[in-house]
């Protein structure tokens, strides 16, 4: 009976052993698919990471130039804005300055029209400044013989 029972224990023994060795295998062979599914893994996620790395560089860029733009483009509206406070001035005083010649050239025509009335009435002066000589010419005559 011992001997049928070291046998059979043997024998349950070596089954035991030959499991635990299948056991084994095939832990290492999953442990292997794991390390490979792993390395994967780590590869794709040094990949993301680059690839996150190069696009938050590219918004940040992006963002900085958007700002400058920005900027620029305030800037640009407030001198847009000046050269049109600029150009309103320049209108309104350029209508003042075409009233004031609107006024100067009115006052130049009635200044001609007077000019015209004095050269009339001179005209007219002159004329009987001459008849008054000529009648003084025989009074003054007229005046010796008496």
């Amino acid at each position: 009976m011992q001997d049928k029972s070291r046998v059979e224990r043997t024998h349950l023994e070596d089954e035991q052993w030959e499991l635990i060795d299948e056991v084994k295998d095939k832990n290492k062979e999953e442990l292997a698919k794991m390390i490979e599914t792993g390395m994967e893994s780590k590869g794709q996620l040094t990949e993301v990471t680059g690839d996150f790395k190069t696009r938050r560089t590219k918004k940040e860029s992006s963002e900085k130039d958007s700002q400058e733009k920005q900027s620029k483009l305030n800037d640009m509206t407030n001198i847009t804005a000046e050269l049109r406070q600029q150009i309103q001035s320049y209108k309104t005083e350029l209508k003042e300055r075409e009233q004031t010649m609107q006024d100067k050239e009115a006052n130049i025509y009635e200044l001609k029209k007077k000019t015209q009335e004095l050269e009339k009435f001179k005209f007219v002066l002159d004329y009987k400044i001459k008849e008054l000589k000529r009648d003084i010419g025989p009074r003054e005559d007229d005046i010796q013989k008496l």
